[in-house]
Order: structure tokens, then sequence, then C-alpha cells
């Protein structure tokens, strides 16, 4: 396998009324769509559960965004209710970037970030004077190129930290929160997260795709330099901003040890499982068992092959593979199929990897079906990746 079993089985060990994979990518997809309307702002934080996972017009262009849009310090005094945010942008330890990308119809500008404490955009009064955590906060502009007024919502903006898996560094494990709003037809985002500054000397990137889970497709992360960079020809919304952070002001300590908490939260929900589900907790040696068990030579005799999630691809000079989507016109659904480096996703020299589970059902293993993703190597060079879901309920499969 190429995965630790503790890994895939954070999977397994959510929620009673866990989705499948087929349809938790779905769910991944409309994650940043959902929130609180306060005063018509809308307000999205991505819940710490959702760790898992036209062809776009891309170009970097600089504009005069001081005049055409908002100052950031506007913005914060339009979402928070902490004029501190405010002065923050307009003090010397913001920094202005206004930098625009062209994406998929739209421009997208990052306008200018700062990190401080107490600036919280909603912070009771009885806590401003105690001690705060220092936050990030990145203010965006995004309109579309056509002229026409944007729609009211929610894009999925997150960090990106060089050197740090998607998987482990994303707007869930960062706890990202932002608010949104529209003026003149065009949509202000404010995101706020922990703080960035101590990554300075890694490089960290401000991300921006459609929905929460899609970076994975949309950015690739270089596995000898740690850089992130845009993937080519990626079928969505995408811009990439690298944050001029003061290197001298990186603190390589509280970075690893940030890094350590995040692995060790991940750990201990994969063994203690989100719920308290002991009983579930109990089978994790016979499922881990069972899996060991699998092959591309006997799956067929557990599992059912979902066709609509067989995707094949090759991977491109730098072994990163994208196996795409694919629209179902009679279910009116898009299949997305998982992206990233080779070497993450199956193992040099195996023909045959589970990469992810996934179950469906009740909270009891009895009438729980279990779901993996997994992968082929074939003769040709290429990989085809599918979904297999459990003919038995997991109970019976690792009694």
């Amino acid at each position: 396998m190429s995965k630790n079993i503790d890994e895939l089985l954070y999977e397994v060990l959510k929620e009673e009324e866990a989705p499948s994979l087929r349809l938790n990518r779905q769910i991944l997809r409309k994650a940043c769509l959902e929130g609180n309307n306060m005063n018509m702002r809308k307000v999205n934080r991505v819940a710490a559960a959702a760790i898992a996972l036209s062809i776009a017009m891309v170009g970097t262009v600089t504009t005069y965004a001081t005049y055409r849009y908002l100052h950031p310090s506007q913005i914060a005094s339009q979402v928070s209710d902490n004029n501190a945010l405010a002065k923050a942008f307009e003090s010397e330890d913001a920094i202005e970037v206004n930098e625009t990308q062209r994406s998929n119809g739209y421009e997208i500008t990052l306008l200018g970030i700062v990190t401080g404490k107490g600036l919280e955009p909603y912070i009771p009064k009885e806590k401003i004077e105690k001690i705060q955590p220092k936050y990030t906060y990145a203010a965006f502009s995004i309109r579309k190129i056509d002229g026409s007024a944007i729609e009211n919502r929610n894009f999925c903006i997150a960090p990106l930290i060089g050197g740090v898996p998607f998987i482990e560094g994303n707007a869930a494990t960062l706890d990202v929160f932002s608010t949104c709003f529209v003026q003149d037809g065009i949509l202000y985002e404010l995101v706020q997260c922990d703080n960035l500054q101590i990554f300075a000397d890694r490089g960290v990137w401000m991300s921006v795709v459609d929905f929460f889970g899609e970076e994975r497709a949309a950015f690739q992360m270089d596995a000898a330099t740690g850089a992130y960079s845009k993937v080519e020809n990626y079928d969505g919304t995408s811009a990439l901003f690298r944050l001029p952070l003061n290197v001298s002001k990186a603190d390589k300590s509280a970075a690893e040890a940030y890094l350590d908490t995040i692995r060790k939260k991940a750990k201990d929900e994969a063994k203690e499982g989100r719920n308290g589900n002991t009983e579930f907790i109990n089978e994790k040696d016979k499922i881990d068992d069972f899996l060991k068990t699998i092959t591309a030579e006997n799956i067929d005799q557990y599992f059912t092959r979902d066709e609509n999630t067989v995707f094949t691809a090759k991977p491109d000079a730098n072994n990163w593979i994208d196996f795409g989507s694919r629209y179902v016109k009679e279910e009116d659904m898009t299949y997305y199929g998982i992206s990233g480096y080779l070497e993450y996703l199956i193992p040099d020299g195996e023909d045959f990897a589970i990469t992810s589970i996934s179950t469906s059902g009740g909270g009891d293993n009895s009438g729980t079906t279990l779901y993996i993703d997994v992968i082929f190597r074939n003769n040709d060079g290429s990989f085809t990746e599918a979904i297999y879901t459990s003919k038995k309920s997991l109970e019976e499969l690792v009694k």
C-alpha cells in the first residue's frame, strides 16, 4: 500500500453517516459555498473533517488595483466589527501586493496581506484585552473579465506552504475563515488563517480555486524544492500568488512545532475516531489485516468497480499525474479523478495500491459499505484509477 493504514483509516473513522468516496468528491466541491449570512456578508469556515481531498485562461498581470478596487482596510471595515483589522491594513506592517491573475473568465487580485494579534473580524469585547494568537489576513478582489456582475459566492482561497503536502497544510488544517461581499459588480473576499509569517523561509502561496479540495488538481508541489506551481490546462478557476513575506521574520522552531501539531492531531484522530466510536476502533487491526490481502488479482472477489470512476492517465516529465474528470449526462454529475505526484500515490515498482478509504451506512459495522480508491499500473506506462464498492458489509468482511 502507498499509505500507512492509520492515514487510510482516518477516512473510515468518521461520522456515522459518512458519504461514499464518489459522493464525497461532490461534497468537497461544494464545501466553500456553505456558510452563514451576516448582514449580506457570506462567511465560510472549512471544517477540519473535510480534510481528505472551460480550459482555464491563465495569465499574470499588474494592475492599478489601488484605483480600481477597494483598499484592504476598506474591505476589513465592511466585514469586521473590530476596527483593529482595518487599522492594521493601513499600518507599516501591512504588505500591499496588488498582483492580478486571470483564469477561467475571472480577474483575481491579491490586494494585500497583514499579520497580527487581536485582529479577528468578530472578537468578543471581553477578549480584546487578552493575549490573542497571531493570524494572517489576505484581501482579494475578483471580477468578471467581460465586465458582467459577478455572482455572490465564496471562492476557496487557502494557503499552501512550501514543502508541506496539501493533505497536511490546507484550508482545514490552517483554520481558514473567509468573509465576502459584492460591491459594484466586484466580489471582495477577506481570508483569515493561522500565522503564515513563521513559514516565510519555506515559501508561502495563496491559492484560489472554485471549491475546497480542488487544490490537489490545480497545483503541484515540486518534490525537490517544495515550491508550488499551477498545473497547465487545469479545467477550472486557478490562481496562485506567492506571498512576499519577510524571510527574516520566519520562525523555524515555531513552524516545525505547528506542523508537528497538525500531524499529531491527524494521527490521534485516526487512532481514536472523531466520535469516540470505540467499537469501530477495536476493529482497526481486522480492517488493516483485510486490506493487506486485497490485490489486483482478487479485488473483484470482494468489490464491485464503479465504471463512472474509472480514469486512465500517464504521468508528465515531473512524475505528476492528473486523472481528469468526466461528466455523466444521465446522472447530471461530474466525476473527478485524483492528481498528484506518482510516488505519493503508488510505490515505485508496485502494480497496485489503495490510495484512500471511505464508508457509508450505519453507525456500527452492520450494513456499513466500504469504498476503496485504487490505482493500477498498466504495461504501456499509464495508470488506471477507480473506486470499488464492497459486495458485503464491513462487518462481514472483517469478521
